[in-house]
């Protein structure tokens, strides 16, 4: 029995040796790959997208409506007082002010997203909320459309790159199983409305809870080289998307760390954009501009350093607020900009890690977290020399269509990696 006893305390010994280095080894493992599972969001769009048609005037759609006609629809106007533009409280945009569209010296009824910087037109969103099964709504460029069904699942687009029309008149039927109250998004870079439901339908304002996310940038963030009217296919707005966030999109090409001729800082135009919409994330992205104007890496990394810290403190105090930074953009192939903007990558990376900011190298895959430490170890550009011709437009400066919808996807799972890291 004693012999068995032993035998037996040496095996369970052993096993306990055994259990111990199975612990080690998965805690070995682990440690590093705190992220491996981040996949930066998803981008939801529905299988089955909306039937939405398009036509030169309304009444060219009702042939294909199913309760929208002349004699039972009521025409909802984004303005309480179309005289003096004041916006009715059912529709609401939570990265633009919404202004009423003039044309010429004539007072529309259709609304329009800017910038509170006057920056130009960038893709802006507009809610509301509705019971409606189908409308029927002006629209001047291009559009898409997302749903949510107020099931906690968020907003899923009907398709990615929504839908071709010019200016003229968008039917959307949301399917005759739609009876229920739901928020929708519209996503355009043009005028909208009025909008012609069903009498028997509501209309209120969206109870979104999406949260936001300022991009300041210049071109490549702004989305040059995409398709007219579709600037919310750029990556910082499929960054935003995967994210199940709202783009504030502050790309203004030309623009920079310094202000370049006719183009404000960045810390010139952020006040505004802090003050009106109180973003959840805040990204600055750039740099290119600054050293195509003659500027010194060492005056950008100064420049850099004053935004830096104004974010910084603008983080602190506000709760739930996060920095990210992405360096200068950058892809290979052109020898003499491999060097100047490796350096003023670096230089950047310095001043994040001096507030503790994350940040992401587009020139050689590398992201660090708010500690400065790496959570992904790269060893390539974003965009390396044989992908030029994919993901670069014709101009040879901005990313092509795909580019953007490359480099959105990609950065959407460092970004998310960065945020993470942000206590």
């Amino acid at each position: 029995m004693k012999e068995n006893s032993g035998i037996s305390f040496i095996k369970l010994v052993f096993l306990v040796a055994i259990i111990i280095g199975i612990v080690a080894i998965v805690k070995a493992n682990s440690i590093g790959e705190e992220y491996k599972n981040v996949t930066g969001g998803e981008l939801k769009v529905m299988e089955v997208p909306l039937n939405i048609s398009y036509a030169a005037s309304y009444t060219d759609l009702f042939n294909v409506t199913r309760n929208i006609k002349h004699n039972n629809s009521v025409a909802v106007s984004p303005f309480l007082n179309r005289s003096t533009g004041e916006i009715n409280p059912i529709f609401s945009s939570k990265n633009s002010v919404l202004e009423q569209y003039v044309n010429g010296e004539t007072r529309t009824d259709s609304v329009i997203g800017k910038n509170p910087e006057n920056l130009g037109t960038a893709p802006y969103a507009l809610e509301f909320k509705t019971d409606a099964d189908e409308i029927i709504f002006f629209a001047s460029s291009n559009v898409r459309v997302s749903v949510d069904k107020l099931d906690g699942k968020g907003y899923v687009m009907s398709s990615f790159e929504g839908c071709d029309n010019g200016n003229g008149y968008v039917y959307v039927d949301f399917g005759a199983d739609s009876i229920d109250m739901k928020n929708v998004k519209i996503e355009t870079e043009g005028a909208v409305g009025p909008f012609l439901v069903n009498l028997r339908k509501k209309m209120e304002p969206a109870d979104s809870t999406q949260k936001k996310m300022l991009f300041i940038g210049d071109s490549w963030a702004e989305g040059q080289a995409i398709e007219e009217g579709k600037r919310y296919l750029s990556y910082s707005n499929i960054i935003a998307d995967r994210l199940d966030m709202v783009c504030i999109n502050n790309g203004v090409a030309g623009s920079g760390y310094h202000e370049l001729e006719d183009k404000k800082a960045y810390i010139d135009r952020v006040d505004k954009e802090l003050e009106i919409f109180h973003p959840d994330v805040i990204v600055v992205n750039g740099g290119g501009n600054d050293m195509f104007s003659g500027k010194t890496t060492d005056s950008v990394k100064e420049k850099a350093r004053t935004l830096y810290e104004k974010l910084k403190n603008y983080q602190d105090d506000n709760s739930g607020v996060k920095v990210v930074i992405i360096g200068v953009e950058y892809y290979e192939g052109v020898p003499e900009y491999d060097v100047m903007f490796r350096n003023l990558n670096q230089k950047l990376l310095k001043v994040a890690k001096e507030y503790n900011l994350p940040f992401i190298d587009l020139t050689n895959g590398n992201t660090y977290g708010a500690d400065g430490k790496k959570v992904t170890k790269g060893k390539d550009p974003y965009i390396i020399k044989s992908d030029v011709d994919d993901y670069i437009a014709s101009d040879t400066i901005h990313p092509s269509q795909e580019g953007h919808k490359y480099l959105g996807n990609a950065l959407a799972a460092e970004m998310e990696k960065a945020l993470i890291s942000v206590k």
